[in-house]
């Protein structure tokens, strides 16, 4: 009777295992299917204008500025202009005291006049010193001293007369004048001011030209200079005016590079119309350069070029790449060239059309829960 218990009781445990190690097998099997849900991360081909941009920025300058100095030292006596004042070429913009400066032209003047009386009658002399010498009324020692005295004279005139042209050019310097025409943009000096010109001629004056045209000048790396050309469209914005877009060309690339940390940079001048007057010299600018565009284009988001299936890499051979499109829930590839980039999108061309549904991404339920997988393709 008791081993008829004990085997019951064996084959109870024994169903009890069998039970256990189904309930368990379901389970997992049924986790296992859930992992195996997924599902493709999609983005559809569309269809537009793009275009390649590089960004930078710069500072807002006059195209022509002039620089007035004083080429003599003095006490600032009168100034007849002010920031923002315009002015045309030859118009007086501040004088220097001329005391002594006039003295000095006065006595030089004094002085020519004084040289050419002492020729008149150097002269004279010497002339009629030659008609007697030519009657030997004189003798050639007497003659020879006439000569010398009215030669004498003569460079002594020349040289009083180039004292006065001296005297005289310093006197007008003494005049400030314009050299040109436009708007003052900066003044470094002010009446009762002392300027000394001893070594170089201090500024007095800054005169931009023409501030109805404009210049930016922009920085643009080594790496990016090759897509830089004369003529190309520039966008531009500065804070003052943050809502509004200016627009430029570029007009100069300037073959003179700078290093600063170890980044090679080249200036790219920009030419801007201010017609208005809004911008002003020294504006910090926020600037995009247009490299490249196209109309009309097949685009696709970058992100689909980091997609790779599982066990399959992705393709890059003959500038083509491959994406992966999704038809019915499979994986269909297709060979694709690149072509203008944004940054975002990319211009595509190839066996594809508007509307497709590239994969990017998938996106897999484990255990109730959406995760999404992106795999990273090693090749671009």
């Amino acid at each position: 009777m008791v081993r008829k218990r004990s085997k019951k009781v064996k084959w109870i445990i024994a169903a009890i295992i069998v039970i256990v190690i189904i309930g368990g097998l379901g389970v997992y099997l049924k986790k296992d299917k859930s992992v195996q849900e997924v599902k493709y991360i999609t983005v559809p081909v569309t269809r537009g204008d793009i275009s390649a941009t590089i960004l930078t920025s710069g500072v807002l300058e006059p195209v022509s500025v002039v620089s007035v100095g004083s080429q003599i030292s003095g006490m600032v006596e009168k100034i007849y202009v002010d920031y923002n004042s315009k002015v045309v070429k030859g118009q007086v913009l501040a004088r220097l005291d001329t005391t002594s400066l006039q003295a000095q032209y006065d006595s030089a003047k004094a002085n020519v006049e004084k040289m050419q009386a002492q020729l008149e009658l150097a002269k004279v002399t010497y002339d009629n010193t030659q008609k007697l010498y030519e009657k030997n009324y004189t003798t050639q020692d007497d003659y020879n001293q006439k000569q010398s005295q009215y030669r004498v004279a003569i460079a002594n005139l020349a040289s009083a007369q180039a004292d006065f042209n001296t005297a005289k050019s310093t006197l007008s310097k003494a005049t400030i004048t314009a050299p040109i025409s436009g708007t003052i943009i900066s003044r470094s000096v002010s009446e009762g001011q002392t300027v000394a010109a001893s070594l170089q001629a201090p500024e007095l004056f800054s005169i931009a030209q023409n501030l109805t045209q404009m210049q930016l000048n922009a920085d643009v790396s080594e790496a990016d200079i090759s897509r830089i050309h004369t003529g190309q469209k520039v966008n531009f914005t500065v804070f003052s005016y943050a809502n509004q877009v200016f627009t430029g060309t570029v007009k100069e690339i300037r073959l003179n590079a700078v290093t600063q940390n170890n980044v090679v940079t080249y200036e790219v001048v920009i030419l801007v119309n201010n017609p208005d007057l809004k911008l002003l010299p020294g504006m910090t600018a926020t600037i995009k350069i247009e490299t490249e565009s196209d109309k009309g284009v097949l685009m696709v988001p970058n992100a689909i070029f980091t997609y790779q299936p599982e066990g399959k890499s992705v393709s890059v051979s003959g500038g083509s790449t491959t994406v992966y499109l999704d038809k019915n829930g499979g994986l269909v590839p297709v060979s694709v060239k690149k072509g203008i980039s944004n940054g975002t999108m990319t211009e595509i061309s190839g066996d594809i059309a508007s509307g497709d549904s590239v994969i990017a991404g998938v996106q897999k339920e484990i255990s109730g829960k959406k995760v999404n997988l992106f795999k990273s393709s090693s090749k671009r």
